[in-house]
C-alpha cells in the first residue's frame, strides 16, 4: 500500500474517532434532569420565583409573564416544590415589598421564612437593536449564594422563558450544595445558643404549642422547643403562672406531594412569645419542607427544622 494512502486511512480514523468522542461527550452533557441525578435535599427545595425586571420599553410586561412560564416550566418537571403564584403575592403584599425592595438580604429571608423558599430566582429581560437577553438569579436564601444563567435570542423575552426554564433546572440539580445549607442540627444549635446566651439558669419558661401531623395532633415542635430550651439552661415549668416567659402557638404537618420514591412534609409553625405581664417580645412563624421515605416522617423532621430554626430567633429574646 501507498504511503499517502496509509496517511489518508490513518487521518479519517482520527477523525471518526474524534467524532465519536464529540458524540459521546454530548450525549453526556445533553442529559434529561432525573430525580436519580438529584440529592434528595435538592427535590424537596421549595423554590419562589419572584417578578423579572423589564429593562427597555421594548420588553415592557414580559417581566411577570417569563416568572409565570418559567414556573410553570420547573413545575412540570415533577422535581421541585414550587411557591404558587397566589402565595407568594399574599406574602409580598403583607411584607409590603415590590420588585425594588426584593434585593436585599432582609427581605430575601423573610420570603424564605414566611413561604419556606430555600431558593427564589428573580432576574431581568432586556432587548438589543439584535437580540433579546433573558437573565435569571438563582439565590441560596440560606446560604447567600447566586448563580446567575442566561439565554438570548430574536424572539421574545415570553418566547425564550421555557428555554431558561430548561437551563434553571439543571442547574438548581448541580449546584444545589452550594444553594442549600446543611440542615440545621441540634447540638450544634444548642452550642451556639449556650455561646451566645451565656448562664441563663433560673430564667422559667412555658412552652405549649397546639399540633397535628397529617391531622393527628403530635407535639413535635413543643418537644423540640422544650428540648432546646433545656439543654440551653433555662427551666422549663408546666404552669404559666410561674413562667417568666410563655412561648404558645400552633402548628401543622401536611403532605407537600411525593417526588420519586419520597414524600415531602410541610410544616407551618406560628409563635407568639410574651413576659409574665402578658407583653408581646415576638411573633414570628416558620415555614419548612423535608423530604423523606414516609409522610409521617417527612412532617416530623420539617416541625423539628422549624422548630430548631424559630429556636434560634426566640431564645435571644429571653432575657
Amino acid at each position: 500500500m501507498k504511503k499517502s494512502n496509509v496517511i489518508s486511512i490513518v487521518a479519517a480514523l482520527l477523525i471518526i474517532g474524534g467524532s465519536l468522542n464529540l458524540f459521546a461527550t454530548t450525549e453526556k452533557t445533553s442529559k434529561p434532569v432525573t430525580i436519580e441525578a438529584a440529592e434528595p435535599e435538592a427535590l424537596a427545595a421549595t423554590i419562589a420565583i419572584l417578578p423579572f425586571k423589564a429593562k427597555s420599553m421594548a420588553v415592557k410586561g414580559q417581566g411577570s409573564q417569563i416568572a409565570d412560564i418559567l414556573l410553570v416550566t420547573l413545575e412540570m418537571k415533577g422535581l421541585f416544590s414550587m411557591v404558587s403564584r397566589e402565595n407568594l403575592n399574599k406574602i409580598l403584599d403583607e411584607l409590603q415589598l415590590n420588585a425594588s425592595g426584593l434585593v436585599s438580604k432582609e427581605s430575601q429571608n423573610r420570603i424564605g421564612q414566611l413561604t419556606g423558599a430555600k431558593i427564589l430566582i428573580t432576574g431581568s429581560v432586556f432587548k438589543t437593536s439584535t437580540k433579546t437577553y433573558v437573565i435569571a438569579k438563582v439565590i441560596g436564601v440560606e446560604t447567600s449564594s447566586v448563580i446567575g444563567c442566561s439565554v438570548s435570542g430574536k424572539a421574545s423575552g415570553t418566547d425564550l422563558a421555557e428555554q431558561l426554564g430548561e437551563k434553571v433546572a439543571k442547574l438548581l440539580i448541580a449546584k444545589s450544595k452550594k444553594l442549600l445549607p446543611a440542615p440545621l442540627k441540634q447540638q450544634d444549635l444548642v452550642a451556639e445558643l449556650k455561646k451566645q446566651l451565656g448562664n441563663v439558669a433560673g430564667t422559667k419558661v412555658f412552652v405549649k404549642v397546639a399540633e397535628t401531623v397529617v391531622n393527628v395532633p403530635d407535639p413535635a415542635v413543643q418537644t423540640e422547643l422544650q428540648v432546646i430550651l433545656g439543654k440551653v439552661g433555662f427551666t422549663l415549668v408546666d404552669n404559666e403562672s410561674e413562667a417568666d416567659f410563655l412561648i404558645k402557638g400552633e402548628a401543622f404537618g401536611v403532605s407537600g406531594g411525593r417526588i420519586g420514591t419520597f414524600f415531602t412534609g410541610q410544616a407551618r409553625v406560628e409563635i407568639k412569645v410574651t413576659d409574665k405581664a402578658g407583653k408581646i417580645i415576638m411573633i414570628d412563624r416558620q415555614t419548612e419542607t423535608v423530604p423523606a421515605l414516609s409522610l409521617d416522617i417527612a412532617c416530623k423532621n420539617a416541625l423539628a427544622q422549624a422548630g430548631r430554626k424559630l429556636a434560634k430567633r426566640i431564645l435571644p429574646q429571653l432575657k
